[in-house]
């Protein structure tokens, strides 16, 4: 019974519509970010991207839809680390192997806001290119 729960949430977690990036209302970056499973000790550093909502990353193995993980990245051209942690909303194969989904579920106000000046300067210098 419980397992039946458990398999209707997680297909309710992968059927819900993930914004394609036409949809997004913030541009992403590519940037490389440490990863750390909240069941694991160490973090993984991994080729990533960043965005307001959440982020994604390359993974060695397919991860469960709502498993937690914990983030660190540098912000670029700073010397400014943010911690965040997420969920993810679901992994597909992609050219490099697999990539996970995630969304933010819980970064400081104060990061977010530093991750938003961020992601709009480095909109504006690639419109400028």
């Amino acid at each position: 019974m419980i397992k039946t729960y458990l398999r209707k949430i997680f297909r309710q977690r992968q059927d819900r519509d993930i914004p394609t990036t036409d949809e997004r209302s913030s541009s992403r970056f590519d940037s490389r970010v440490l990863v750390r499973y909240l069941d694991m000790s160490s973090f993984d550093y991994r080729r990533g991207n960043l965005g307001i909502g959440g982020f994604g990353f390359d993974a060695d193995r397919k991860v469960l839809p709502c498993t937690q993980v914990e983030l660190l990245f540098l912000l670029h051209d700073t010397d400014t680390w943010i911690n965040a942690t997420g969920s993810v909303l679901g992994s597909e194969k992609t050219r490099a192997g697999l990539g996970v989904r995630c969304e933010f579920s819980e970064i400081s106000f104060e990061n977010e806001r530093l991750l938003a000046r961020c992601l709009d300067l480095r909109a504006g210098v690639q419109k400028a290119a």
